[in-house]
C-alpha cells in the first residue's frame, strides 16, 4: 500500500473512533492512542528541526566543511536534535500513550478471551512482574533481603540464577504474545507496535537524514567522483594491458614462421645426401641389402651403382634426410 492510502485510511479510522467513542470506548482508544503517539512524534520532528536550524546546525556543518575540506564531512555529520524524540516532553508523552495502549489491550483481552487464555495470561503477567521486581531490587545497593540473598551466592550460582530469570522472562513473554495474537483484540497490539516503530525508529531516522542532508549530498557526490575516476583508471589500465597483449601476440606470430624456417633449416641440413649424373630414385620394401632397415626405403639406380640404399621413406617425408641431385633438391620420389 502507498503512504497516501495508509494515511487516508488512518484518518478515516480516527474520525470513526471519535464518533463511536461514547459507544465503544475501549475500541476507540485502541485506535486513538497509537494515532496520538505518531502525531506527537511528528510534532516533535517539526520542533526538533526548527531548533536545529536556530542553533545553527546547517551553518556549523558548512563551516566545518569549508575549513577542513573533505575531512570535515565526517566531523560535520551529527545526531543533531534527534534526542528530543526520545526524551523530554515528546519522548515521555509517546511512552505514556503506548503504555496506556497496552493497558487498554489487556483490559480488552480479559473481556474477550476464554478462561484458559485468561489463566495463561495471569501466570505470564505474574512471572513478568515478579522477575521485573527482582531485577529492580538487584539494582538496589542495600536494605532488601533479596539483595542480601544474592550477595551470599557464589559467582556460578548467581550466573545460573540470572540465566533462569532470563529464560523464564523470555518464555513468559513469548507465551503471552502467542495468547494475545490468538484473540480478536490482537489488532491493538499491531497498532501499538506500528506506532512505536514509527515514533522511535522511522521519524528519528528521517530527522537524522534531513539534518545531515548537506553532508549526505556531498558524500554522494564525492563517492560518485571517486567511482568515475576509478572506472576511468581501471579502464585505461585494461586497455593498455590488452594493447600490450596484442602486440606481444603479433610479435610472436610474426616471428613464428622464422622460427619454423630456422627449425626446418636445421632439420633438413642434418643429413644431406648429394648425387650427380643420371640417377633415378624409387621406393621399395626394406631389407634389400646389408644394413638396410626393414621399413619402406628409398633407393637410387644410376651411374656405376645400381640399387643403392638412400634412407627410409619416413625420414625422407619428415625432412630428416634431404636428397640432392645435381645441386637440386629431389622432392618427388
Amino acid at each position: 500500500m502507498k503512504i497516501g492510502t495508509i494515511t487516508r485510511d488512518t484518518i478515516n479510522k480516527v474520525k470513526a473512533a471519535l464518533k463511536e467513542f461514547n459507544n465503544d470506548t475501549l475500541h476507540s482508544l485502541g485506535i486513538l492512542l497509537p494515532a496520538l503517539a505518531v502525531a506527537t512524534s511528528i510534532v516533535g520532528f517539526i520542533v526538533a528541526f526548527i531548533i536545529n536550524i536556530v542553533q545553527g546546525g546547517y551553518a556549523d556543518q558548512v563551516a566545518l566543511i569549508n575549513v577542513n575540506g573533505i575531512a570535515g564531512i565526517t566531523d560535520a555529520f551529527s545526531s543533531g536534535t534527534t534526542s528530543i524524540l526520545y526524551g523530554n516532553l515528546f519522548g515521555t508523552t509517546i511512552k505514556f500513550l503506548l503504555t496506556f495502549q497496552m493497558i487498554i489491550l489487556l483490559i480488552t483481552f480479559f473481556s474477550q478471551a476464554t478462561k484458559t487464555k485468561k489463566v495463561i495470561m495471569i501466570f505470564d503477567l505474574s512471572f513478568i512482574a515478579l522477575i521485573g521486581i527482582t531485577l529492580f531490587l538487584m539494582d538496589l545497593r542495600e536494605g532488601n533481603f533479596i539483595i542480601n540473598f544474592l550477595y551470599r551466592l557464589e559467582a556460578e550460582q548467581l550466573k545460573m540464577y540470572l540465566i533462569i530469570l532470563v529464560i523464564t522472562l523470555v518464555a513468559a513473554f513469548v507465551s503471552s504474545l502467542i495468547v494475545l495474537l490468538t484473540t480478536k483484540c490482537r489488532w491493538m497490539l499491531g497498532y501499538a507496535c506500528a506506532a512505536g516503530a514509527i515514533s522511535f525508529l522511522a521519524v528519528p531516522l528521517v530527522l537524522l537524514v534531513v539534518q545531515n542532508i548537506i553532508v549526505i549530498i556531498l558524500s554522494i557526490i564525492i563517492l560518485a567522483m571517486i567511482g568515475i575516476i576509478l572506472s576511468f583508471v581501471l579502464g585505461s589500465a585494461s586497455s593498455d594491458t590488452m594493447s600490450t597483449g596484442n602486440s606481444v601476440s603479433n610479435y610472436s606470430g610474426y616471428n613464428q614462421p622464422r622460427s619454423e624456417k630456422k627449425e626446418n633449416a636445421v632439420s633438413t641440413t642434418s643429413d644431406i645426401k648429394q648425387f650427380s649424373g643420371n640417377v633415378k630414385f624409387y621406393r621399395g620394401k626394406g631389407g634389400l641389402g646389408l644394413g638396410v632397415p626393414q621399413n619402406k626405403c628409398i633407393y637410387f639406380d644410376g651411374n656405376l651403382t645400381t640399387r643403392g640404399y638412400v634412407c627410409t621413406v619416413k625420414d625422407y617425408e619428415e625432412g630428416k634426410v634431404v636428397i640432392m641431385l645435381n645441386n637440386q633438391r629431389v622432392t618427388n620420389i
